[in-house]
């Protein structure tokens, strides 16, 4: 039987062995060395005269990721390590930003400000993130990145609301892998962009080309400001 583990950054319906049923925002313990551009706060707002910038307020309830300055941020993974799981969860932009959320740190959901875009691609908003392969033809590296049926994005500042259903990869007692991963469907702003999505390896920029039949939720950092909430 496998266990499914729901994330509302975070609970969990079904909890595995050892992981709390909810995990309160309230400190950094659920990360694994978490960098300085990662913290809890009590609101976060965002500053729409300037690129990729966040106004945090002291309290607890919000991850935030707020980087300095010409200085990158850092991704963020959970000590849990989830196989198949549903992720549901709130995040705001910072105005020209751009991040993730990678399930098991391999397969990634981008989280973008896409406000306005009339041609999305794969890397907007709720996209699923290409493979990359530094052997194929220039100009082809990248490949089955999947766009969203629509861009459901809302405007940098305002809370959007994502949920993800994603099944494992399945593996046989010797470890090879018999099945691919899925994003079941993909869920933003109450409108589903995806629906039985099939990954045949991780996506660019995970944090292994290995797959495994768990792994940790992976928030992507190094690209800009962003925001998360139960």
């Amino acid at each position: 039987m496998v266990a499914i583990a729901t994330v509302a950054i975070f609970a969990l319906v079904q909890p595995l062995q050892g992981q709390p049923a909810t995990v309160p925002l309230t400190d950094l313990a659920f990360f694994r060395n978490p960098g300085k551009s990662w913290q809890i706060a009590g609101d976060v707002t965002a500053d729409l005269q300037q690129q990729n910038a966040l106004r945090v307020s002291q309290g607890q309830g919000v991850l935030v990721n707020a980087p300095a300055r010409k200085k990158p941020g850092q991704d963020l993974l959970t000590v849990a390590e989830y196989g198949d799981q549903d992720v549901e969860l709130d995040f705001m932009m910072a105005r020209g930003s751009n991040s993730g959320i990678y399930l098991q740190g391999l397969y990634e959901v981008q989280l973008a400000d896409s406000w306005g875009e009339t041609k999305i691609t794969a890397a907007s908003v709720g996209g699923i993130y290409e493979r990359w392969d530094e052997k194929r033809p220039s100009g082809r590296q990248g490949y089955e990145g999947y766009v969203a049926r629509q861009n459901a994005g809302r405007a940098p500042g305002l809370w959007q609301h994502l949920k993800i259903s994603f099944q494992a990869p399945r593996f046989d007692a010797s470890g090879k892998k018999v099945e691919n991963a899925k994003m079941l469907w993909v869920e933003l702003n109450g409108t589903v962009i995806h629906e039985n999505v099939e990954l045949s390896g991780p996506t660019r920029g995970a944090i292994s080309s290995d797959e495994k039949a768990t792994g940790p939720l992976r928030f992507q950092g190094d690209h800009g400001a962003v925001a998360f909430r139960n």
